[in-house]
């Protein structure tokens, strides 16, 4: 079943639809749109998909005509797991690509990056997870930064290490710059047998 829905507009902003059922299986349900103000919806993007499982994919931006391929966000009406960037989502919510959280305001933000293993909270202060990159368990770290990644306020190394000051603890905690201070003391050395 095929309903179309054609704009006579001359504005090549405008756009036609057409509800179609049954296309790829039975029981299936797509609102296509379509490209311009001329071209066949049905020839158009899969906007909203339900499948015959009753699985919905939204903003699709495919032209494919398989049910939820394209979809820019998914529903899985069995387990209720949602999808961004994903058509199979294997949690109650997964996201394929950054996630950012925000007021509204670049001061106000939190960024989650996927590829990178980084979370920037605000505009240039960065908390970094970095993964295995050579598979041999020697190169993973966390790393607080500020500036933009420029600068390196402290480090966790692979080994437990911790590093303020220096990305290269060699002892469990190494403190570089002009000292520390314990219990309101500034100390530029350990005390003997400290």
């Amino acid at each position: 079943l095929q309903f179309r829905l054609l704009t006579n507009s001359v504005d090549s902003s405008a756009r036609s639809y057409a509800l179609v059922t049954n296309q790829n299986s039975f029981g299936d349900f797509i609102i296509r749109q379509s490209s311009d103000n001329t071209a066949d919806p049905l020839l158009g993007y899969s906007r909203i998909v339900i499948s015959p499982n009753g699985n919905i994919g939204l903003g699709g931006h495919s032209t494919d005509t398989s049910t939820l391929t394209g979809s820019i966000m998914v529903i899985n009406s069995t387990n209720g797991n949602v999808g961004i960037g994903t058509t199979n989502p294997g949690a109650k919510l997964e996201v394929n690509g950054d996630i950012r959280l925000s007021t509204g305001t670049p001061t106000d933000t939190m960024t989650i990056f996927g590829v990178t293993d980084t979370l920037r909270i605000n505009s240039n202060r960065y908390l970094t997870f970095d993964a295995d990159t050579n598979s041999d368990s020697t190169d993973e770290f966390i790393r607080f930064t500020r500036n933009n990644a420029a600068a390196e306020s402290m480090r966790i190394d692979v080994n437990g290490n911790v590093g303020i000051g220096t990305a290269s603890p060699a002892s469990t905690l190494e403190v570089a710059g002009s000292g520390i201070t314990l219990g309101g003391v500034p100390r530029t050395t350990w005390p003997s047998g400290s």
